[in-house]
């Protein structure tokens, strides 16, 4: 699409838009009188004309005068209106005329002619009608001329349009001067015509109505009670017809005729209805008139019966020539009993005379009709007597008011309502209360009325004329006056400022206006003004050009000095300059870099990344901040540091991008290398940790059971010191693990819901013996305004309450140990809980405080030789405070002791979080009463150990651990054991030979009958026969259910040592598979997990946390298994994963391995690398999951090499 087509487009859109609008405003009309309205849509026209030109304007024309067509039924007024916005545009743009001026001189010659033409000759208006609507169509097109001229001055009219010259002081001068007396003038004539042809019109309705009342209940109504008295009188006076000779009858009625000028016929009637007597005696043809039978006649039946009342009849005769008559029929009775009847026939000239009297010049038709709606006699020579009487076909009647009708024609093309006023009239009926069913009609003709107001109104309109004329060439003159006196001060002060700086001298004209002299005075005093303050700024312009170039230099230099990327880009992204340092990286002449944009300098990638960033930081208007691998085009790749601004103007407006990088590719790179050897350091202590813990938990159990053997007291002793060592170097070893895990930013809290009253009070349970051993009171106050179910890690809250509460327990000899919990809740929503543990211990000095929160710091060296620690209690404790959205403080005094604050913000719980909660609190609704018993657990996996100790010693039993059948061989020489759950895979020495040897008598004789519960991954039902045939007692299924273990132990316990037959065992362990199939499909079945671990959410935290601990060694040597070939050792380590995954939730881990172990089991190892693949990647779902549950151990944790 063209230019032209598109701006031709635009044109006729704004046309039809303004059409719209001037279509309304014609629609909502200002009338005048009959028709003639002021119309002001040609405002609206001639704003497109002036502003967007001839399309715009005629379409608006054409679209705005289509409103007459509904208002004036004829098309002429379109074409007027039409012709007005094309001549006015020709002679605005060809002749320069003004827009007004313009308009004038069509009215004045091409419009008077057109409406001459269209209204006299076309429509048939009288001259008189013409002329008024010529001059009413002229005033109306110049006053809305002068309007739109107005409102395109207007300042928000102006302003829009930056392009457009402002208006000039002569055309605002000249508009209001001439609307100042054209708007009045306007109102005013309006008012007059209006309010002239309503008082006109008003008194025509009342003339017409007074007029119709008074002619029909009083003179009409009259003449007929006159003619039937009269009638009535001459048959009173008349004898009867049959007993007067008929002589003497006709020459009486003859007499009486010759007194009354206005009958024409007069006739005496007997009872048969014969003329006994008529006057004249022959009719026009001759014919005698007497002995006619008139019997037929339906008129004299109402005369004949009583009550013999006179009557009025009209009718047509027979008699004689036929024709309507008006008659009187009067009855001759005599002592109640009809003689005969007289019927006098009047004269019909003689109403007619009547009417015309009456009427005289008034431009009324009055026409009396019968019952029948038949004509009998009018003013109106087209109406004749015995016709029905109508109105004029093609008009309709309408009510004016409340008493006055109106006929009006209807519309019809080409016919204006002004034509159609002109052959209307009033229309009123009135009845004759002498004659029921008679009505006198009226038609007052407004053909006068709207010539006498067609007159007045050509007569204001012209005056209109003339006033518009004389006005628009007063408001010509003064408005060139005033405007001349400004111009000529205008082209005095347009050069005036070279006229200053050159030195000329001004001559100011002379002023006429008062005001003008003012300001001319003004102009010289700031010329004056401006040649002293021109010599300042030229002194001041050249100091300041020298400190420019001296700033200048001074940037330049800095640009050239710095080592980092400086370039400015304006808003295109094409460069406004560089420093040194940014064109030699890019490899060219910073006057080459100037004018490109990055798409030249840069690979596409590169380039649109950088324009990415730009556009962002202009959107937003504030610095943006990058770290990003930049490629230069000598194939370097460096990371940069890049700040970008936005380059701004005077005003604040965004014009472009000024921006800072910095080469931090060697940064990076450092801080890389720390960052392995911190993920170095923590696999190392974390496979340390493993490797220690395992021997140490050994050390540990076997300590525990010696010291249940018979020992004497020096004996005990060491032990109690071995166990002791033992402990503390296990909880060394965890201490070190966390502090690691934090300082690596490894340690991931838990959200789970917890009740801080339960957790310190269980707390305060744990120490209360302790306490009370040295002789320490510890006295709990808790305060949690209703606050029992939390959201957070409690957990880890566990592990620094413990910290608090083990320290000052240690460092306190005597008095209390107060543990004091409350909460506050915070402007955020969350809740403060707050753990004051408070001590009379030793104290500590102030000036210790700092060095007591970090790593390996105790207060003094004496108190590491004194109470013993690593100090990496407090710095953990603070750590994972810190982690929790809290702190640690200290307020302490030596001699005196201490008070450790610990906060942590936690969540508040829903109301299905506060119920899970409640019901960890309630005992369980079965408790079985469970024998107490030794019991030796065989289990080489960590997480099995632990799940399985936990849950034995919940459940009231003493345990020792064995890690292999050799060392359960071993313990079970030196201990007294009440039962043994034995892992059937193990190293060194698996389940089933170690059970074989026990039942062989190698463990002792005491213990060849000691019952064994295998628990294993295995659930077939070939290893369930492989462990009876061993000897083993009983078989579970990994991960193991608390219930079916306790249900188990319990029915061994109680049978003693009896041996029961492979059928008969206390449990079913092929048909309770305790893992069902639609948990393996599971990532993480946590729900599974807890319900097992009975709601133990602890034990499964540190459970998981072991596994993840383990994991990545276990999938490493499956891996080394499975290169070497070795499918026994990938049967056991999947065996051992699959345990331990199991006893975790991680169901579709257990899976994979479960397959690998039957892979393996098979003798063929084929696809085993691809199952190790899947393993790993299902781990890391698994520490997927965790996170996405809020579980500890989430991504991050294991590496599944």
């Amino acid at each position: 699409m063209t230019v032209q087509s598109e701006r031709s487009g635009r044109s006729l859109l704004l046309g039809l838009l303004f059409g719209l609008v001037g279509f309304c405003l014609n629609w909502f009309n200002l009338e005048l009188f009959f028709g003639v309205d002021f119309l002001f849509g040609s405002i609206v026209t001639m704003v497109a004309l002036q502003r967007f030109g001839l399309v715009s304007g005629l379409t608006a024309a054409l679209i705005a005068s289509l409103a007459t067509l509904f208002h004036w039924h004829h098309p002429w007024a379109v074409v007027l209106f039409s012709a007005e916005a094309a001549l006015v545009y020709l002679l605005v743009n060809r002749r320069r005329f003004s827009l007004l001026n313009a308009d004038i001189l069509y009215w004045f010659t091409g419009g008077l002619l057109l409406v001459w033409l269209f209204y006299h000759h076309l429509m048939g208006f009288a001259p008189l009608a013409t002329l008024v609507i010529a001059l009413k169509q002229g005033v109306n097109g110049i006053f809305n001329t002068l309007l739109a001229k107005g409102i395109c001055l207007l300042p928000w009219v102006t302003n829009r349009d930056v392009q457009q010259q402002k208006p000039a002081l002569r055309e605002l001068l000249f508009v209001g001067l001439a609307a100042l007396v054209l708007v009045p003038a306007l109102g005013f004539g309006w008012f007059t015509i209006h309010d002239g042809f309503k008082r006109d019109l008003d008194i025509a309705k009342e003339n017409h109505f007074r007029f119709s009342r008074i002619i029909s209940k009083t003179t009409v109504d009259l003449w007929f009670v006159q003619r039937k008295l009269q009638v009535e009188g001459v048959a009173a006076v008349m004898p009867s017809p049959e007993t007067l000779p008929p002589k003497q009858l006709q020459h009486s009625l003859e007499k009486l005729n010759a007194n009354y000028s206005c009958l024409c016929r007069q006739i005496v009637l007997d009872r048969q209805s014969v003329t006994r007597a008529f006057v004249p005696k022959v009719d026009e043809q001759g014919n005698s008139t007497i002995g006619l039978d008139m019997s037929g006649r339906p008129y004299l039946k109402r005369v004949t019966t009583p009550p013999y009342l006179a009557t009025v009849e009209f009718f047509m005769g027979r008699i004689g020539t036929p024709g309507p008559r008006l008659a009187v029929v009067a009855p001759i009775h005599d002592a109640g009993r009809y003689q005969g009847a007289v019927l006098s026939v009047f004269k019909l000239e003689e109403l007619q005379r009547l009417f015309d009297s009456l009427i005289g010049r008034r431009p009324i038709t009055v026409t009396l009709l019968d019952a029948e709606g038949r004509v009998v006699v009018s003013s109106s020579k087209d109406l004749k007597p015995m016709t029905p009487f109508s109105l004029p076909a093609g008009g309709v009647l309408r009510p004016l008011d409340d008493t006055t009708l109106q006929w009006i024609p209807d519309s019809r093309p080409g016919v204006g309502a002004m034509k159609r006023w002109l052959d209307s009239f009033l229309y009123q009926e009135e009845a004759l209360p002498s004659l029921p069913g008679w009505k006198l009609v009226t038609q007052w003709s407004l053909k006068p009325l709207l010539l006498q107001t067609s007159q007045k109104v050509s007569q204001v309109l012209g005056v209109i004329a003339l006033v518009l004329l004389l006005a628009i060439a007063l408001a010509h003159y003064f408005a060139n006056y005033l405007a001349r006196v400004f111009v000529r001060l205008e082209e005095m002060t347009r050069s005036l400022s070279q006229r200053v700086v050159d030195g000329e001298a001004i001559v100011w004209p002379a002023a006429s206006v008062r005001e003008v002299e003012g300001l001319t005075a003004n102009f010289q005093q700031m010329a004056v003004s401006l040649q002293h303050q021109s010599l300042e700024l030229q002194a001041l312009n050249e100091e300041l050009e020298k400190r420019v170039q001296e700033r200048t230099a001074l940037l330049e230099g800095v640009l050239i000095s710095t080592a980092d990327l400086i370039f400015f880009k304006n808003s295109n992204g094409v460069y406004l300059g560089c420093n040194p340092e940014f064109a030699r990286l890019v490899g060219r002449p910073r006057d080459q870099i100037i004018n490109a944009c990055d798409h030249d300098l840069f690979d596409m990638p590169t380039a649109d990344f950088f324009r990415q960033q730009d556009l962002l930081m202009m959107e937003s208007g504030q610095p943006r901040h990058n770290e990003e691998w930049v490629t230069y085009p000598d194939g370097t790749r460096r990371m940069m540091d890049t700040l970008k601004s936005p380059l701004r103007d005077i005003s604040g407006r965004v014009l472009g991008v000024v921006g800072i990088s910095r080469d931090i590719t060697e940064k990076k790179q450092a801080e890389q290398a720390v960052q392995e050897a911190v993920e170095a350091k923590m696999r190392f202590i974390a496979n340390m940790s493993h490797e220690i813990r395992t021997p140490m938990n050994g050390v540990i159990g076997m300590a525990g059971l010696l010291q249940e053997s018979g020992l004497d007291d020096e004996q005990r002793h060491f032990l109690q010191v071995i166990r002791a060592s033992g402990e503390l170097l296990l909880a060394i070893v965890n201490d070190i693990l966390d502090f690691s895990k934090i300082e690596a930013g490894h340690l991931q809290l838990e959200e789970f819901p917890f009740d801080p009253e339960t957790l310190c009070s269980e707390l305060a349970d744990l120490f209360a013996a302790q306490c009370h051993a040295k002789g320490l009171l510890l006295v709990r106050r808790f305060d949690l305004q209703e606050c029992h179910c939390l959201k957070g890690d409690g957990t880890r809250l566990r592990q620094i309450l413990m910290n608090l509460l083990g320290n000052a327990l240690k460092f306190t000899e005597t008095g209390t140990i107060t543990l004091q919990v409350s909460t506050e809740l915070q402007q955020n929503g969350k809740i403060q809980l707050r753990c004051q543990i408070r001590d009379t211990g030793i104290g500590i000095p102030k000036e210790r405080f700092s060095s007591l929160f970090t790593p390996f710091n105790q207060a003094d060296s004496s108190t590491t030789r004194k109470f013993g620690g690593t100090g990496l209690g407090l710095a953990i404790s603070r750590q994972l405070a810190r982690l929790m959205g809290g702190d640690i403080n200290l307020i302490s005094l030596p001699g005196q002791g201490s008070s450790f604050t610990v906060t942590v913000l936690c969540d508040p719980c829903n109301e299905l979080e506060q119920m899970q909660v409640q019901q960890q609190k309630q005992p369980a609704d079965k408790q079985k009463t469970v024998l107490s018993a030794r019991i030796l657990l065989v289990e080489d996996n960590m997480v099995n150990q632990l799940v399985a100790r936990t849950i034995l010693e919940k459940q009231g039993h003493k345990v020792s651990q064995a890690a292999n059948g050799q060392e359960a061989l071993a313990m079970l020489r030196l201990l007294p054991i009440d039962l043994i759950l034995m892992d059937c895979q193990m190293p060194v020495m698996d389940g089933f030979e170690a059970t074989s040897r026990i039942r062989q008598g190698e463990a002792g004789e005491q213990n060849r009958n000691v019952p064994i519960i295998a628990m294993t991954a295995h659930a077939f039902v070939q290893d369930r026969e492989r462990c009876f045939s061993v000897g083993m007692d009983d078989y579970l299924t990994k991960p193991v259910q608390p219930a079916r273990l306790a249900d188990a132990i319990a029915a061994w316990l109680e049978r003693g040592h009896q041996a029961v037959s492979n059928t008969g065992t206390a449990s079913d362990p092929v048909a309770a598979t305790d893992q069902p199939v639609e948990t393996e499909e599971l990532v993480f079945a946590a729900d599974d997990l807890l319900q097992r671990l009975e709601g133990d959410r602890d034990l499964a935290q540190t459970a998981i946390s072991i596994f993840l601990d383990e994991v990545d060694n276990a999938v490493a040597e499956l891996h080394a298994a499975v290169m070497r070939a070795d499918s026994t050792a990938v049967s056991m380590q999947a065996h051992g994963l699959k345990g331990a995954a199991l006893n975790c939730g991680a169901g579709r881990t257990a899976a994979v391995a479960r397959r690998l172990e039957a892979l393996a089991k098979a003798g063929s190892l084929e696809g085993a690398e691809q199952l190790i693949g899947e393993l790993r990647q299902e781990v890391v779902s698994y520490q997927q999951e965790l996170q996405k549950q809020n579980w500890k151990g989430g991504v991050g944790t294991a590496t599944t090499r």
